[in-house]
């Protein structure tokens, strides 16, 4: 194999993945432990950072080694956002499946509901690939409506679902005094 004949700086210039190096495991699980120790939405990181501590941990490390590594945590379903300060990369954990108690109090009314986006017409961006909207209506005593009203509000109805195609989940939920 060409890899195995090339010298660690070699690799380095080309991106060659470190994956094949006998502690890539633990490079990878301090990864995992250090964003999750030191970051969350407000307290990101930067990739030079990343690379410091990587260094500061004895791992070897470079631009190509934060990515591929991100990569991997990502694929394996750690919920990491990429984004920019300045000139520089930054990574964070998004959510977690538990938490510090004191990260679980609010202190704000943003702080409650966790979500990365609200737009303008009410629609809420939970995720990359979740979004909520909440409808409030009002009590319509359906069965004491004319027909015409019936009609009506059955049409508008199905309007409503046939809005969104076959992809989108919607989920109801009645909630009763």
């Amino acid at each position: 194999m060409i890899e195995r004949n090339m010298t660690d700086k070699q690799k380095n210039k080309i991106g060659i993945s470190k994956m094949s190096e006998p502690n890539s495991r633990g490079r990878l699980l301090f990864l995992e432990h250090y964003l999750l120790d030191n970051t969350d939405d407000e307290n990101p990181i930067t990739a030079e950072q990343l690379i410091k501590a990587y260094e500061d941990n004895g791992y070897k490390a470079h631009r190509n080694t934060i990515r591929d590594d991100i990569a991997v945590l990502q694929a394996s379903g750690m919920d990491i956002i990429s984004g920019s300060s300045g000139k520089y990369k930054t990574f964070c954990v998004g959510s977690r499946l538990f938490e510090p108690a004191e990260a679980k109090t609010p202190h704000t009314a943003q702080q409650t509901i966790r979500f990365r986006q609200m737009y303008r017409d009410g629609i809420c961006k939970v995720t990359d690939r979740l979004y909520t909207k909440t409808i409030q209506f009002f009590d319509i005593n359906y069965q004491l409506a004319q027909n015409e009203d019936k009609t009506a509000i059955f049409e508008n109805y199905c309007d409503f679902l046939n809005y969104f195609d076959s992809t989108i989940d919607i989920e109801w939920e009645k909630e009763t005094e």
